[in-house]
């Protein structure tokens, strides 16, 4: 941006060639789309693995948190603006996240969002406070301060957050490998039923370790801690506290099954293998996976780089082809010089025979008038 007298100009639309167009090329049409799609696939990433591991329980029977950390969208305020806005984005959801960047723009009241890739204008749903932030593909928008007309803020969702993940989790014992809750059947149970292992449906439930029995009144029908009488049917969901199970076959009027917690399960690797099949089959964008966000990506960047050493193989030998075409208009060809330097020094030696003949009939005519 070049700023003095009159208004700001920035320079970088003029510069369309050379080497220096070259860089803001690749940057601009390249460079930013590959990290934007990076910071896309960083997020989903981020959030599949801290939702599946905070579904599990450590060694020391502690639920899991975040396994990841990874830093907001950045965002700069243009220094030609005359208010006192502000603007905080957040990351809403993956799967709604679009690699580009934008500039949020306010005027007669009214903030308007773009993209910068193509100027569309992204509709914004919400009202941009703190409660009820603007919401926009996968973004939550939140403006303060008092802003003036005409002044502009730019938001990089992505583009940089790929190279801020973090660790969270330092020790090994702090890996939320296990499921927080196990199942069994009472050793006295004489029907043939049996109970899954079962499954974290919502870990926040402030009743997920609490111990639960499932206790049949009947083959067909069934309570939950000695309350209610539910109907049973093979393999049906029953969830209770956050967990969910199935029972299947034939129980027996006073089978019982309990859910509890699986604090000191050793051995219990239930969340991780949870976590491999989200990273494999969970639903990134649409229906693509992380797995599959990922091969594109490469996929991409490897043909984008084969089309431009491609075309600067091409133009090379242009280059090349025009230096040639050139050098033999004004340059020296040895090979030509040295056949011309032959033929020259050939006509040199018949002039010189020449001379000689004339010289020696010369002198045979004087040498007759003498006499």
């Amino acid at each position: 941006m070049l700023r003095g007298i009159g208004p700001d100009v920035n320079v970088t639309q003029f510069v369309t060639g050379g080497e220096l167009g070259g860089v803001v090329d690749f940057a601009r049409e390249m460079l930013a789309p590959a990290r934007s799609e990076l910071g896309r696939i960083a997020v989903g990433l981020v959030n599949t693995v801290n939702a599946a591991h905070r579904n599990g329980m450590d060694t020391e029977g502690q639920l899991g948190g975040d396994f990841f950390s990874i830093a907001a969208p950045q965002t700069f305020s243009n220094a030609a603006n005359s208010g006192s806005g502000t603007v905080t984005v957040t990351i809403g959801g993956a799967a709604a996240l679009e690699p580009t960047n934008y500039r949020l723009t306010f005027n007669a009241g009214v903030y308007t969002l773009q993209r910068v890739d193509n100027g569309a204008v992204v509709p914004m749903s919400g009202a941009g406070t703190v409660g009820n932030p603007f919401v926009a593909e996968g973004l939550r928008i939140v403006v303060g301060g008092v802003p003036a007309a005409g002044d502009q803020f730019f938001l990089k969702p992505l583009e940089q957050v790929g190279g801020t993940i973090a660790l969270n989790v330092t020790r090994s014992a702090d890996i939320a490998a296990a499921a927080p809750t196990r199942t069994s059947a009472a050793l006295a149970n004489t029907g043939t039923a049996s109970i899954s292992a079962g499954r974290i449906i919502d870990v926040t439930n402030p009743s997920l370790l609490t111990t639960a029995t499932i206790a049949f009144i009947n083959p067909t029908t069934y309570s939950i801690n000695g309350a209610g009488a539910f109907a049973y049917t093979p393999g049906a969901d029953i969830d209770i506290n956050g967990t969910r199970v199935q029972i299947t076959g034939t129980p027996a009027a006073g089978d019982q099954f309990v859910i509890q917690s699986n604090a000191g399960g050793t051995g219990d690797n239930r969340n991780v293998q949870d976590l491999i099949a989200r990273l494999r089959d969970s639903a990134f964008n649409g229906d693509v996976s992380l797995q599959d966000a990922s091969a594109a990506l490469i996929t991409t960047v490897g043909s984008r780089t084969a089309e431009a050493t491609s075309q600067r193989d091409v133009q090379q030998l242009v280059l090349d082809q025009n230096r040639d075409r050139l050098e033999s208009v004004r340059g020296v060809n040895l090979d030509e010089e040295a056949a011309d330097m032959l033929r020259f020094e050939q006509l040199y030696q018949a002039a010189a025979r020449v001379m000689s003949v004339a010289d020696g009939l010369f002198q045979t005519l004087l040498n007759a008038l003498v006499r």
